[in-house]
This record gives structure tokens, C-alpha cells and sequence, in this order.
């Protein structure tokens, strides 16, 4: 069963709030890096959307 928590325990991060702030060097592109959610199933990601986060 997906639950709210699980999530946010699996993304290390309270999902309401977003990930982290990271530096960010606006000299480097840095389009390599995955998503913070991509640790996420389908199904959670949809969870989420369903639910109304984003």
C-alpha cells in the first residue's frame, strides 16, 4: 500500500516541502543529474499526482 510517508521516507524529503535546496553553478549545465524522484515506482509518482502534490 503507498502511503504518504513511505514516500517521503523513500525520497528522503517531505514532498509537500520539495527536495532540498542544492549551490547551483550557473556556468555548469548540469542536465545529467536524475531527478531526485526518480527513486519513485510509476505508480507513487502517481500517487502523488493524483493526491495533488507536485
Amino acid at each position: 500500500m503507498i502511503t504518504y510517508e513511505s514516500i517521503c521516507e523513500k525520497l528522503g524529503f517531505d514532498a509537500k516541502e520539495g527536495p532540498p535546496e542544492t549551490e547551483y553553478d550557473e556556468w555548469r549545465c548540469d542536465d545529467h543529474t536524475p531527478s531526485v524522484y526518480a527513486v519513485l515506482s510509476y505508480e507513487e509518482l502517481l500517487w502523488l499526482s493524483d493526491n495533488g502534490y507536485k
